[in-house]
């Protein structure tokens, strides 16, 4: 809130940035004192004409194209279809399973050439 207070050239707000340092709101490693000072010591002109001349500082004239790039406003992506081959398909018995017998994965072999071989 200082910076863009700073930036804008908000005098009427130089109290509350005041009450900002005094209640150790503001990271003063990063935004200080002096240097709020030194910014606004040009003048109200020339502080809101170079805001004006810097090409990242501008007004938003149409709100949904500014922000319709954003990730939030893009339709959902394609959900993605899941594979699941029979012999990797996770698998719990409820009983033994005889090697002999029909691989519960609906395979069709049985179980000691399916689920059940070992590598």
């Amino acid at each position: 809130m200082v910076s863009e207070s700073k930036d804008l050239y908000s005098e009427e707000l130089m109290e509350d940035i005041e009450q900002a340092f005094a209640d150790d709101l503001v990271d003063e490693m990063f935004i200080d004192r002096a240097w709020i000072k030194e910014c606004m010591a040009p003048g109200k002109e020339q502080v809101l004409a170079k805001l004006k001349a810097d090409k990242r500082q501008t007004f938003i004239e149409d709100t949904i194209a500014s922000l319709e790039w954003w990730y939030c406003f893009q339709p959902p992506p394609e959900p993605r279809r899941r594979v699941v081959h029979p012999a990797s398909a996770a698998f719990k018995p409820q009983q033994k399973i005889g090697r002999n017998d029909p691989c519960p994965c609906g395979s069709g072999k049985k179980y000691k050439q399916c689920c059940g071989k070992r590598s």
